[in-house]
């Protein structure tokens, strides 16, 4: 049985989703809330559904099977709706350019390659045919023909150039050859942000003629045409000069690939390349992701260094909030909304909740 639709995500959503992107909401900011409607009893392990970790990435139907009974058993509230997601870890570019997957439960790790192959890689050319792309695209097409065509599925976590080299060659590698081979690293950037478009494009022709936009898969947003979450998590081992070397003129040239493209700003250490960022005109958000042992994104300790500044630049901002319980995060988003507003808001909250939870945040942040 077909539980869900995409062309029945509500017009009002996918509205304040577009306004969201133009700064222009009105109303109560977007907020993503999933309510687990078993919220209280004991959850099956992956295992009741899955024959392997290999088959919980690459099993089409195991998959339809588990995000049917995920569909059933939980309610999308506010901004919040179901997506049928099937990555092949975070960055599978690193997979068609020659990574090998290790499968677990946990999630799915790129092994480094040899010193022999990484030389391979930088002198051949990359194809759609390369293996494990075409067994992604074939897998995304199973799910999409076992479901009618009527389940939302988003466009997978690629991850682009450098962060796929990191994957391919290892950091600590990857450190040293942009300092001992400047020139070649640029080059081979430069053509892995040409495969990346080709890629994603190859995916977004396969997923968006239904629905007239897409979403990317993991970050539960959605846009009229191309949208595309960028990131570059290496460069926390970067200073500001390589940053804007080696990785924004490729956050640049995405940008003008893009219809709705974000920049995923993960951790601290990161945090020192976001007025680089802002500077790209066509760069629409800001998604902030706190880093493990850090407040989350309600903490106003974030305000001067990162919102601020994402406002200021006429950008909007994403951040997740990783505790539900109301006494915490309604008076958070309510500063949040005092110091900002709401026309370039997105809260996601990241865990489950109860039903009541849910409509007292719902409720209360709807009167601010």
């Amino acid at each position: 049985m077909l539980l869900y639709n995409d062309n029945q995500i509500s017009k009002e959503i996918k509205q304040k989703f577009e306004s969201y992107w133009k700064q222009d909401n009105t109303g109560a900011p977007l907020m993503h809330i999933v309510v687990d409607n078993n919220f209280n009893k004991p959850k099956k392990p992956l295992s009741a559904y899955f024959k392997n970790p290999e088959d919980m990435y690459t099993g089409a139907e195991n998959i339809v099977k588990f995000y049917q009974e995920y569909q059933q058993t939980h309610t999308f509230k506010a901004e919040a709706f179901m997506d049928y997601k099937a990555n092949l870890g975070p960055g599978s570019l690193a997979l068609y350019i020659g990574c090998q997957p290790e499968f677990r439960w946990e999630s799915l790790w790129y092994k480094e390659i040899s010193e022999a192959d990484w030389q391979n890689i930088i002198h051949q050319e990359f194809t759609l045919e390369a293996p494990w792309i075409k067994k992604h695209y074939e897998l995304i097409k199973q799910i999409k023909t076992l479901t009618a065509g009527k389940f939302f599925i988003p466009i997978p976590d690629i991850i682009e150039s450098v962060d796929a080299m990191s994957a391919l060659r290892g950091a600590q590698n990857l450190c040293y050859d942009f300092i001992d081979y400047e020139e070649e690293m640029i080059d081979l950037i430069n053509k892995i942000d040409k495969y990346y478009l080709q890629v994603y494009d190859h995916f977004y022709n396969l997923l968006a003629p239904e629905t007239g936009g897409s979403g990317y898969a993991g970050f539960k947003v959605w846009g009229e045409g191309k949208v595309a979450k960028m990131q570059c998590d290496f460069c926390a081992l970067m200073n500001p000069y390589q940053f804007k070397e080696f990785v924004i003129p490729s956050m640049k040239l995405e940008c003008t690939h893009f219809d709705k493209p974000f920049y995923h700003l993960d951790g601290v250490d990161a945090i020192k390349h976001l007025p680089s960022l802002l500077e790209i005109a066509n760069l629409k958000a800001i998604q902030w992701t706190n880093g493990a042992g850090k407040p989350d994104g309600l903490w106003d300790g974030w305000y001067e260094d990162i919102y601020d500044k994402v406002i200021d630049a006429g950008k909007s901002l994403y951040i997740l909030v990783e505790n539900n319980n109301p006494d915490y995060c309604i008076p958070g988003i309510k500063k949040l909304i005092d110091r900002y507003g709401t026309k370039a808001l997105f809260i996601r909250f990241l865990d489950e909740m109860s039903e009541e939870t849910a409509n007292k945040i719902i409720r209360e942040v709807g009167r601010m």
